[in-house]
C-alpha cells in the first residue's frame, strides 16, 4: 500500500515530461486474434470463433520533435485463427495456431493535455513485415480429422501488413514511463502459399489475411531528455 501511495504522490506532482530524445522499452500485447477467408477444407456450416494471442515485444524509438518521432518494434506475436462446426449435435472444431516475428516502423504523434498532468496521449502508425516462425493446424471435423505440428507450407513465409496504436504515455519521473494502449495490425498480401489459393465449396477464392487487435502494456525508458 506504500508503495502505491508514494508512486500516485510522484504521478500527482511531478511537472515535466521527458520531450525529444531515444527511448528504449518492453511491451506485451493482449490479443483477439483472426484469419479472413481461411480455407474451410471443403467442410460446410464453419463459424469463426473468439481466440486470443499474446505479442510480447522490444521496442525503440526516437522523438525528433517533443510531439512528433519514429518507433520500431520487435514483437513474437502468437497468433491464428479457430473455427466451430455443428454438426449431427456434435459441436466440433478446427484450430489455426501461427506464430510470427514482426517488425512494425510507426510514425508517433503525441499530444498533451492540460488537465492531464505527466500523461502524453499518442497515436501512431505505418507499415509492418511479418515472418512466419511456426504453424500448426489441429481440427477434429467428421469429415476431416487432422493434425498437423508443421504447417509452415500451407502459409507465406512473408507477410506486409499495416498496424496502428493508440493510448497514453503515463510518466512516473523524468525519463521513466508507463504506456497504455490499444493495437491492431492487417496483413496487406495473401497469407496463403499459392497451392492453397483454391476456390472452396463452388465460392471463388478470397485472399486470406492475418489480423489482430488489443491491448497492449509497457514500461520505457527516455534518453536525453530535453525540457
Amino acid at each position: 500500500m506504500k508503495r502505491f501511495l508514494v508512486i500516485l504522490f510522484l504521478l500527482v506532482t511531478f511537472k515535466g515530461v521527458a520531450q525529444e530524445g531515444f527511448h528504449i522499452g518492453a511491451d506485451v500485447g493482449l490479443n483477439t486474434v483472426w484469419i479472413t477467408h481461411q480455407d474451410d477444407y471443403g467442410q460446410v456450416g464453419i463459424l469463426h470463433v473468439l481466440d486470443y494471442g499474446v505479442a510480447p515485444s522490444l521496442t525503440l524509438g526516437y522523438n525528433f520533435k517533443p510531439n512528433m518521432g519514429l518507433q520500431i518494434d520487435f514483437i513474437y506475436s502468437f497468433q491464428g485463427g479457430k473455427y466451430q462446426q455443428t454438426l449431427k449435435n456434435n459441436t466440433l472444431t478446427r484450430q489455426v495456431d501461427l506464430n510470427y516475428f514482426k517488425v512494425p516502423l510507426y510514425f508517433k504523434y503525441s499530444y498533451t493535455n492540460s488537465d492531464v498532468k505527466n500523461v502524453k496521449f499518442f497515436v501512431m502508425g505505418g507499415p509492418q513485415i511479418g515472418l512466419l516462425q511456426s504453424a500448426s493446424i489441429t481440427s477434429d471435423y467428421l469429415e476431416a480429422p487432422y493434425v498437423g505440428n508443421d504447417e509452415k507450407y500451407r502459409f507465406e513465409s512473408t507477410e506486409i501488413e499495416l498496424a496502428g496504436q493508440a493510448g497514453a504515455d503515463i510518466y512516473v519521473n523524468a525519463n521513466i514511463y508507463f504506456e497504455l494502449g490499444i493495437r491492431v495490425d492487417y496483413g496487406l498480401t495473401d497469407m496463403n502459399a499459392p497451392a492453397y489459393r483454391i476456390p472452396s465449396n463452388g465460392s471463388p477464392y478470397s485472399a486470406g489475411s492475418n489480423a489482430t487487435g488489443g491491448l497492449i502494456l509497457g514500461i520505457n525508458y527516455m534518453f536525453n531528455k530535453k525540457n
